[in-house]
């Protein structure tokens, strides 16, 4: 027995769908085939499909673990470990991660998350305007990293090189020495050092700082 028409259900119903066939794949009509009624139902609860996007992107960000953040953890610590969450929920949605790359962020249930992320960076010492230019370029890297990691390719997969030798780079003193070295791609390794190396920068340029003692509580 199908569970009855909501907007959770909707949504729900909706990101599995995308998970599977990706944005393209989403029309009203098989949305409504999936849930088992009329399409028109569907507008009830979203006026446009742009609003179930945003549904959709809602969704996602919904997952992000929180993770702990004791008191006196360094604030760069603290905010690899919220990043680190978030770019795991998207990496679960990768169809879903052209809709979080490029709507905006509105959803009631996501903004608790952005006000946690912000107070964080102003607790290090930011400036609020400063704190959301930050947020920003942080988010904007984490969604790009996902999408570069598990987003379909644009025209489809083709099959990749299975060995470094299969790639040209004959002549190419440098990227030769790199394969010859042993290098293997690693994404975890990879988004670890791109996101410390933005923090140190941030905080660096905007004079961070870390908590002055245990006794101050968690953001």
């Amino acid at each position: 027995m199908r569970p009855a028409l909501s907007r959770a259900y909707i949504v729900a119903t909706a990101l599995d769908l995308v998970d599977r066939v990706g944005l393209e794949g989403l029309s009203m009509r098989r949305l409504g085939a999936e849930l088992g009624s009329d399409p028109m139902a569907v507008y009830h609860y979203f006026p446009s499909k742009a609003s179930l996007f945003d549904g959709i992107v809602e969704a996602v960000y919904c997952e992000v673990e929180r993770p702990e953040d004791p008191p006196g953890q360094p604030w760069r610590e603290a905010m690899v470990g919220y990043l680190s969450a978030m770019r795991a929920a998207l990496r679960r949605h990768p169809g879903a991660l052209p809709a979080v790359a490029t709507r905006p962020i509105s959803a009631p249930a996501v903004l608790p998350l952005v006000e946690l992320l912000l107070a964080r960076l102003v607790r290090a010492g930011a400036a609020p305007t400063a704190a959301m230019d930050a947020l920003n370029c942080l988010g904007v890297f984490t969604i790009g990293h996902a999408l570069g990691e598990v987003g379909e390719p644009v025209g489809g997969l083709n099959a990749p090189p299975s060995d470094p030798g299969d790639l040209e780079i004959g002549g190419l003193a440098t990227m030769t020495a790199v394969f010859a070295a042993g290098y293997v791609y690693n994404p975890d390794r990879e988004y670890d050092l791109g996101v410390r190396s933005m923090l140190d920068g941030i905080g660096a340029r905007l004079h961070l700082t870390d908590d002055p003692g245990p006794e101050a509580g968690p953001a």
